[in-house]
């Protein structure tokens, strides 16, 4: 079997492995025990967090999760979402974080939505409601004016790859 084979079968591995977590995640998240620190407090503390940092002008978009896959080779170039994040940065200041890999605490979970649905109102207020969608058109047309092609060609090369014969131990 091929590296690329075995690093993409490992990648798979890792994202449903990340899926079944988060699930159970999820439904462990909706029966809290008497030990369950208090979640609302966290959000709370998002909120103020980002207020903060919004009125001193500075607006980040806090995430979490598996970092965007690279191949490398046909397919070295950046997706959609990293030319948006770069127009969002270079145009209108906004600075993007993550707080973590595929799994965070429930509490962290609540801080990051409390800060990011107020500093994303703060940005919408700022620069328009219209921000992310404008971003997005511009990363969009940014895309398809310089990387379609180049996105054709690692289909081509991925395929070509498939195909290859795979030695049978």
């Amino acid at each position: 079997m091929t590296t690329i084979r075995k690093c993409f079968r490992t990648y798979l591995l890792a994202m449903l492995i990340g899926v079944a977590v988060s699930f159970v995640g999820l439904a462990s998240s909706q029966t809290p025990s008497s030990g369950t620190p208090n979640f609302h407090a966290r959000y709370v503390e998002g909120r103020t967090q980002a207020e903060a940092d919004a009125k001193a002008g500075v607006y980040v978009i806090k995430s979490w999760g598996l970092p965007e896959f690279k191949i490398g080779g046909a397919c070295d170039y950046p997706s959609q979402l990293e030319i948006k994040k770069r127009i969002l940065t270079e145009k209108y200041k906004i600075k993007f974080e993550s707080v973590g890999g595929c799994v965070i605490s429930d509490s962290d979970s609540e801080f990051v939505r409390g800060y990011d649905e107020t500093v994303e109102k703060a940005i919408n207020a700022k620069y328009g409601e219209d921000v992310f969608e404008k971003a997005e058109a511009d990363a969009s047309k940014e895309f398809d004016d310089k990387y379609r092609d180049k996105e054709r060609e690692c289909k081509d090369w991925l395929e070509g790859i498939r195909k290859l014969p795979t030695k049978k131990p």
